[in-house]
Parts: C-alpha cells; sequence; structure tokens
C-alpha cells in the first residue's frame, strides 16, 4: 500500500475547496477537501466512497472527481450494516 503525504500545497487546495463551499452554503468536512485535494495532486480522478453526497459537492475544481457508489457491492459494507442486497 502506497501512503501519500499531505503537502502544504494540497493542504492549501483543500483549503480553499472547503472555503468555496462554506460560501455557497454547502459545506463539508474538511476532511473530505483534503481527500480530493490529495487525489487531484496525484492525478486520481475517482474516488470510491459511500459518502456521494459530499464528493458531488465537489464542483469548482478544474478536474472532475468521479464518485462510485459501492453500496451493494461490497461484502465488507454488507456484513457491517446487515445488508442482505
Amino acid at each position: 500500500m502506497n501512503v501519500a503525504d499531505l503537502s502544504r500545497e494540497t493542504a492549501v487546495e483543500g483549503g480553499r475547496i472547503y472555503a468555496e463551499l462554506m460560501k455557497k452554503g454547502e459545506g463539508i468536512e474538511l476532511n473530505d477537501c483534503l481527500i480530493a485535494a490529495t487525489s487531484l495532486s496525484l492525478g486520481i480522478h475517482e474516488i470510491v466512497t459511500r459518502d456521494t453526497g459530499h464528493f458531488n459537492r465537489i464542483t469548482m475544481t478544474k478536474l472532475t472527481i468521479k464518485v462510485s457508489e459501492i453500496r451493494g457491492k461490497c461484502p465488507v459494507y454488507k456484513k457491517e450494516k446487515g445488508d442482505k442486497s
């Protein structure tokens, strides 16, 4: 597994995303903004998450973030949530 460091530039970009969303009244948690900024800095354009509502609000970046919904497709999720689908 590779671990991505949080650079100063990425932290600033995450803060910019956070501030823009707050201005629009669509605030999300700062950690989600940092995840988005980190993925964009690494050239990753798809985030797999159960929290599609937050990441779908991030539209002001030059790159598109695609959000994949994993509900019902992940065996771990089914076990944790008691999902029978």
